[in-house]
């Protein structure tokens, strides 16, 4: 276990050494290391980055691909838009940067999809039971392909900007 804490305080003194703010927070139980307060790393990522396995910039994609695979892109696509409203609400939308601004229209691009499709399901549905028939999911297809198509487009975005984002604040780092 103290091989393991050197490990991680090391890593912690180099990152603060290059000018990285680093904090410890408790999730469910488990220890997270907030770097920059835009991204989270596990104990053995930063084990592995005071090893010298990988640099900041691979763990920073580590952070991004977890977040994309934990996280729901219903969830995503609700935080990003909550933050664009956040700023609008304000009056600071036009501030937001042009990345961000395209990841808001990619988030609702991708919510209304989700939405249609559910109502065309529903919708269908009701047919369905009123006719009592059996449901048929090919009259789904065009609104399955839709919103297939614009969750895609979101993630990409968000992995696109995220990506932008944090390869920005490590260059400002520098």
């Amino acid at each position: 276990m103290a091989l393991t804490k050197g490990k991680i305080d090391a890593a912690i003194r180099m990152l603060r050494e290059q000018g990285h703010s680093v904090d410890v927070q408790l999730d469910r139980g488990k220890t997270w290391f907030a770097i920059d307060g835009r991204m989270r790393a596990s104990a053995e990522e930063m084990q592995n980055l005071a090893d010298g396995v990988y640099s900041l910039t691979e763990l920073e994609e580590f952070f991004i691909q977890r977040r994309i695979e934990t996280t729901s892109p219903d969830e995503l696509a609700e935080e990003v838009i909550s933050e664009w409203a956040m700023f609008a609400q304000a009056g600071h939308a036009k501030d937001l940067t042009p990345g961000f601004r395209e990841l808001a229209d990619r988030a609702c691009e991708f919510r209304s999809a989700a939405q249609w499709l559910d109502s065309q399901r529903r919708s269908f549905e009701l047919i369905a039971e009123y006719a009592n028939q059996p449901s048929s999911e090919t009259v789904l297809e065009q609104p399955l392909a839709r919103e297939k198509a614009t969750r895609e487009a979101f993630l990409g975005a968000y992995r696109a900007y995220l990506g932008k984002r944090m390869q920005s604040s490590t260059t400002s780092k520098r």
